[in-house]
């Protein structure tokens, strides 16, 4: 892990909270400290996510946003105990994936995992998990707190076609029993591009 913005050395040294974004890519996100495997223009941070956070002190960061990328995180336990370490308390993370019944979750050969309604819940202790279906949380001992789980459809490429789809998911994502019903019994018929959590270290 490398950093290559002195504006970023310097806040972290006067110890000013931080947003970063992991995987930036060619298309950052305004506001945010932009973390990449390469180095390119407007990356901040040259990483590889497999290896610790290690330039970020601990309750260093005050927001992450990951989009369609910790599908290619070979250690993503690990990540996930980074995240908790850096993050401050009621700091927020936001990630976007590709759910496991997108076909193009399963294409690229570069993904190395896939997500689902619960996955994010091993991270969060049972009483506090949303859903009436229980995972286990004792993989890890740091946990966070499930604010927010969204599924984001496919937009359609008529107009009626996106009224459906829009009606259907703000249907679905009304409330967990729906999520749950859907999960379990509709998502091979009707696939889902993408699953978005929004969570909270708990501290």
């Amino acid at each position: 892990m490398k950093i290559v913005s002195p504006e970023l050395q310097e806040m972290l040294e006067q110890k000013k909270p931080v947003a970063i974004e992991f995987g930036s890519g060619d298309r950052p996100r305004d506001g945010f400290f932009h973390i990449d495997l390469v180095e390119m223009d407007r990356v901040d941070v040259v990483a590889d996510l497999n290896d610790p956070l290690s330039c970020f002190p601990d309750d260093s960061v005050i927001e992450i946003y990951a989009h369609h990328v910790l599908e290619h995180v070979r250690n993503f336990i690990q990540l996930m105990q980074e995240v908790h370490r850096v993050c401050m308390r009621d700091s927020t993370v936001t990630i976007v994936v590709p759910h496991y019944s997108n076909q193009l979750a399963y294409s690229d050969p570069t993904h190395v995992r896939f997500f689902g309604l619960y996955t994010m819940c091993y991270f969060v202790e049972r009483v506090f998990q949303p859903f009436k279906r229980k995972v286990p949380d004792f993989y890890i001992k740091e946990k966070f707190l499930l604010c927010e789980v969204v599924y984001d459809f496919e937009p359609k490429n008529t107009f009626l076609g996106r009224l459906f789809t829009r009606r259907v998911q703000l249907f679905i994502n009304a409330n967990p029993k729906r999520q749950e019903f859907y999960e379990r019994y509709l998502c091979r018929f009707f696939p889902v591009a993408s699953v978005r959590y929004v969570l909270s270290p708990v501290k």
